[in-house]
C-alpha cells in the first residue's frame, strides 16, 4: 500500500478547523448539508481530504461516515491512535476555486457541495492561515484555534480538527465576530494546493568500502523526483520508490572537509519541503615531508597528513607506478620511505578515502636540478610477492646501467630514461634468503651500487595429495590438493600448457582445480611451488583419469526436522543423498512426491494437501532402480497451516444486487481478511478454524460501479497473499 496521504495541503500545511464540516461533529446544534446552487455536473475533485480532531492524549474526534447528498449524518467518533483514526475517517473532497477559495464534496455524492445550514452570513476573515470555503452563495471559515469546543457557533469557538498527516500548525483568527449583515472577502489560498507529501527525510552515510560514493538515502512521497544540490548545483537526481523510500550516491567533492547538501523532493511540479544533509569527508591529503622545494636524495622520508583508514599512494614525475604506498593511520599521520635520485623530483601523493573522494598534494624536490647520480634499490611486487622482484634507482639519462648477482653474472641491463631505471631480476639467478645485487654503469664500474632484498628462508617444498600417486580419478574436471609453503603459488602444468593454479593458506595447505576437462589417459605432470621474488621448486606427479565408481552416500532428511510442526499443508522435504540418486516421500500406500539429488542435496515438494496431524513417513533413496536406504520423516502439520486464499462469492465479473457485497471464502484459520482498495477498507473479517471466511461490505458502494478489489489474508505469524475481487454493483442495487 501507498504511503501517500490525500489532504488539502493548499489549507495551510496545517491542522485547521473546519467550520462548515464541524457542526456535523455533534459540536452543536448546526448541520451540514448540500447547498442547492450545487455545480452541474458534478466537479472534478483536487484532492481528498479526512477530518481528525485531536482532542487530548490518545483521544480523536474524527468523521467516520458521509452519507449520500452532501449531508454528514453520522455522529463523530472517538479512537484512540492517530493511525487508526486515520484508517476509519471518511473522505471529503476538495476543489480549488480560481478567486482563492475551495469547495467540499461527498465522494459518494459529488454532485452537490457541503454548506454550514447555521450560516446565512459570510464571515470576514484576516490573512494569516485561516481560508474560505465557498458552496453556492454561502461562505463559510477553515481555521484553528485552541479553545474548547461548545455551542452552536463551535466553527468559530475552536475546534481542531487535523488533516490526515498535517505535521505544522498554522493559526487563523476572525478579524471581527461573525454577524448575519456582515459581507465576507476572500483571502488568498497558497499557490501549493494539491497533495501534502509524505514527510521528507533525508541522512547521509559512508559505506565501508572507501572506493564507493556517499549515499543519501531517506522517505519521502512515492514517485516524487529527489533533488540534491551543493548550492545551485545539482549533484544527483532520483525518484522514489513505490514505499517512498530512496537512495543515491553523491559524486565526490575531491576535496576534504564538510560538503554541505539540500536535498528536495518534488510531485508533479511541486516542492514538497527539503532537508539540509551534511557530509564529512574529513581531511584531504597533504605532504608533510620532504617540505616543497627542499632538497634530498637516496633513501628519502616521504610522510604527510591525511584521513585516518586512507590509502595514499606517492608518485614521481607523473610515473605511473607509485614509489609509495601507504595508509593514513589513526592519528591522521602516513609516512614510508622511497629512493629519490639526484635531480628534479615532482612527487604527487594521491588520497583514496571514504566516498571516493580523491585529493592529492604535491611537492617539488630539488627544483631545477638535473643531473642524477647512480643509485640502486630493489623491491618486491606489493600486489604479489611471488612475481619476480625489480631493481630500480636512478642514472643519468641514456646511460646503461648493468644488474649482477654476488656471483658476478649479469642478470640484465637497460637504458636510463629521466634519470631513472628499472630492471626484472631473473628468478634463476636468485636463491632463497639474503641475496646481494649491484648496479654499475657501463663504463664506470668503479662507481658501483648495491643492495640486498631478502628472498625468505627455504621452505617446504610442494607435496601433491590429491589425486594419490598414481591413483586414478574421473574424466571431467580435476581438483588437484596437497601442501606447501605459506603465501606460494602452486602452478599444475604439462610441458607446455597449464592445467591449474592455486594458493598455500595460512595452514599450509593448497587446492587448484582444472581449467579444462580431462580425458581418460594417464598423466604425468609438473607441480611448481612458487615463492617471493618467483623463486621456483618443482615436482612431478603421475596419475590416471579413468572411470571411478564412488561409494553410495546414505541419504538424509534434514527439513522438516524430527518432531516439527510445519505451518503448511503442503510441507517440502530437504535432505541430503547420494548424487542422481532418486528420493520417494510416500506413506504405507501413497506417495507424496519425488526428487533428484543434485551436488549432494535434494527438495521434493508435496503434491497434496496434508490433513493437520502428526506423520511418520517413509523417504527411500533409490540408486539405478533400487533402494539403498530409507529413513523416517516425523512431523506434525499445524492446524493454523498457511492455506492459499481463495474467493468464491462475489465470483469473477458477477453482477451485484446489494450496495453492501457479502465476501465469502476460504484461507488461512485464524488469519484476518482485509478486503478494500490501497486507501479504502470495504470489509474485514477473520478467518473461522475451519479455514473459512464471511463478511458484508461496512459501506455502500455506488450503483452501477465497477470495482477489482484486493482481498488480502495475514496470517499470525505475518504471511500474507491476496487475490483479486472483479465485480459490479447492479444500477438497481439497494
Amino acid at each position: 500500500m501507498s504511503k501517500k496521504k490525500t489532504i488539502a495541503k493548499g489549507l495551510g500545511a496545517s491542522a485547521l478547523a473546519l467550520a462548515t464540516i464541524a457542526s456535523g461533529l455533534s459540536f452543536g446544534a448546526t448541520a451540514a448539508t448540500a447547498a442547492t446552487a450545487a455545480p452541474a455536473p458534478a466537479p472534478t475533485a483536487d484532492r481528498t481530504i479526512k477530518l481528525i480532531n485531536k482532542i487530548g492524549a490518545n483521544k480523536y474526534l474524527i468523521v467516520t461516515r458521509v452519507q449520500g447528498n452532501g449531508v454528514i449524518q453520522t455522529p463523530a467518533s472517538y479512537v484512540t491512535s492517530l493511525a487508526e483514526a486515520r484508517s476509519v475517517a471518511a473522505d471529503f473532497n476538495v476543489r480549488a476555486l480560481g478567486d482563492g477559495g475551495f469547495e467540499l464534496y461527498d465522494p459518494q455524492a459529488p454532485s452537490a457541495c457541503y454548506q454550514a445550514t447555521v450560516l446565512g452570513w459570510m464571515a470576514r476573515v484576516q490573512t494569516g492561515g485561516a481560508a474560505v470555503e465557498k458552496c453556492g452563495t454561502q461562505y463559510s471559515v477553515l481555521r484553528q484555534s485552541d479553545g474548547s469546543i461548545s455551542g452552536p457557533d463551535s466553527f468559530y469557538s475552536g475546534n481542531r480538527v487535523s488533516f490526515f498527516g498535517d505535521t505544522i500548525n498554522t493559526t487563523g483568527n476572525l478579524s471581527t465576530p461573525a454577524d448575519p449583515p456582515t459581507t465576507g472577502e476572500w483571502i488568498d489560498l497558497p499557490d501549493n494546493l494539491g497533495d501534502a507529501f509524505e514527510a521528507l527525510t533525508a541522512t547521509g552515510s559512508f559505506p565501508a568500502e572507501a572506493t564507493r560514493r556517499a549515499v543519501v538515502s531517506g522517505s519521502a512521497e512515492p514517485g516524487a523526483t529527489i533533488t540534491i544540490k551543493n548550492g545551485a548545483t545539482v549533484v544527483a537526481t532520483v525518484i522514489a520508490d513505490s514505499s517512498g523510500d530512496y537512495s543515491i550516491g553523491v559524486p565526490a567533492p575531491n576535496k576534504g572537509g564538510v560538503l554541505n547538501l539540500t536535498v528536495t523532493q518534488t510531485v508533479d511540479g511541486q516542492a514538497g519541503g527539503s532537508q539540509n544533509v551534511s557530509l564529512d569527508y574529513g581531511r584531504a591529503v597533504l605532504v608533510t615531508d620532504p617540505a616543497d622545494q627542499d632538497e634530498a636524495s637516496g633513501n628519502t622520508a616521504i610522510a604527510g597528513a591525511g584521513e585516518p583508514g586512507s590509502s595514499v599512494q606517492v608518485f614521481d614525475n607523473a610515473g605511473r607506478t607509485p614509489i609509495v604506498s601507504a595508509t593514513v593511520r589513526a592519528d591522521g599521520r602516513w609516512s614510508s620511505t622511497a629512493p629519490l635520485s639526484n635531480g628534479e623530483h615532482v612527487l604527487e601523493a594521491k588520497q583514496m578515502s571514504k566516498g571516493a573522494n580523491t585529493t592529492t598534494s604535491t611537492v617539488t624536490v630539488n627544483p631545477g636540478e638535473t643531473a642524477a647520480e647512480l643509485s640502486a634499490a630493489g623491491r618486491f611486487d606489493a600486489q604479489d610477492a611471488t612475481k619476480p622482484a625489480t631493481a630500480f634507482g636512478s642514472a643519468p639519462t641514456g646511460a646503461t646501467v648493468i644488474l649482477r648477482n654476488a656471483a658476478g653474472t649479469e642478470i640484465g641491463r637497460t637504458v636510463a630514461v629521466d634519470n631513472a631505471y628499472e630492471i626484472t631480476i631473473d628468478p634463476k639467478k636468485a636463491q632463497a634468503g639474503v641475496n646481494t645485487f649491484s648496479a654499475v654503469i657501463a663504463g664506470d664500474a668503479s662507481n658501483a651500487k648495491s643492495f640486498t632484498l631478502d628472498y625468505g628462508q627455504a621452505g617446504t617444498g610442494v607435496i601433491v595429495t590429491t589425486p594419490a600417486k598414481n591413483g586414478t580419478v574421473a574424466e571431467g574436471v580435476v581438483e588437484f590438493r596437497g601442501s606447501g609453503q605459506v603465501g606460494a603459488k602452486v602452478v599444475v602444468r604439462g610441458s607446455s600448457r597449464e592445467v591449474a593454479r592455486g594458493t598455500v593458506n595460512a595452514q599450509g595447505a593448497w587446492t587448484a582445480t582444472s581449467s579444462m576437462a580431462m580425458a581418460k589417459g594417464s598423466y604425468d605432470l609438473y607441480f611448481d611451488q612458487v615463492t617471493k621474488g618467483g623463486l621456483t621448486n618443482t615436482v612431478r606427479h603421475a596419475f590416471t583419469v579413468g572411470t571411478v565408481t564412488p561409494p553410495i552416500a546414505q541419504h538424509t532428511v534434514t527439513s522438516p526436522t524430527s518432531g516439527e510442526t510445519v505451518e503448511t499443508l503442503r510441507p517440502t522435504f530437504e535432505g541430503t543423498g547420494h548424487n542422481g540418486a532418486t528420493i520417494t516421500v510416500r506413506g504405507s500406500s501413497r506417495v507424496l512426491g519425488t526428487g533428484t539429488v543434485t551436488n549432494g542435496r535434494w527438495t521434493v515438494q508435496t503434491g497434496m494437501d496434508l490433513a493437520p496431524g502428526t506423520y511418520n513417513l517413509y523417504v527411500d533413496q533409490s540408486v539405478g532402480g533400487t533402494v539403498t536406504g530409507t529413513v523416517r520423516a516425523e512431523f506434525t502439520v499445524s492446524a493454523a497451516a498457511f492455506r492459499e486464499l481463495t474467493l468464491t462469492s462475489p465470483e469473477d465479473g458477477e453482477s451485484v444486487k446489494t450496495l453492501r457485497p457479502t465476501f465469502v471464502g476460504t484461507a488461512t484459520p485464524g488469519a484476518e481478511i482485509r478486503i478494500g482498495s490501497s486507501r479504502t477498507v470495504v470489509a474485514t473479517a477473520t478467518v473461522g478454524q475451519d479455514g473459512t471466511f464471511r463478511t458484508t461490505a461496512s459501506i455502500d458502494l455506488a450503483r452501477g460501479g465497477s470495482y477489482n478489489l484486493e482481498v488480502k489474508q495475514t496470517t499470525k505469524s505475518g504471511k500474507t497473499s491476496t487475490v483479486q475481487a472483479p465485480f459490479t454493483i447492479d444500477r438497481t442495487a439497494q
